[in-house]
């Protein structure tokens, strides 16, 4: 059992750290990675961009986030 799972799910989008490749892709390194779990509709997506600490990827993130939330709860 997970603690505090019910927490998690109220919330909708939690902060995470991928610690296996969520794609089951074989052959290609991996390494654990910050990710957000968007827990409306428990969503998984991946976008790279070129710095995640910039202006432009912050806003895709937020972006995409709010887009995923609203749309679960339509």
């Amino acid at each position: 059992m997970i603690t505090g799972y019910d927490t998690v799910l109220s919330q909708p989008a939690v902060e995470i750290q991928l610690n296996e490749n969520p794609y089951q892709r074989t052959g290609l390194g991996f390494e654990p990675y910050p990710a957000t779990l968007v827990t409306a509709g428990l969503s998984l997506v991946t976008i790279v961009t070129p710095d995640a600490e910039s202006h432009f990827s912050r806003g895709i993130l937020d972006a995409l986030r709010q887009a995923l939330i609203g749309r679960a709860n339509t």
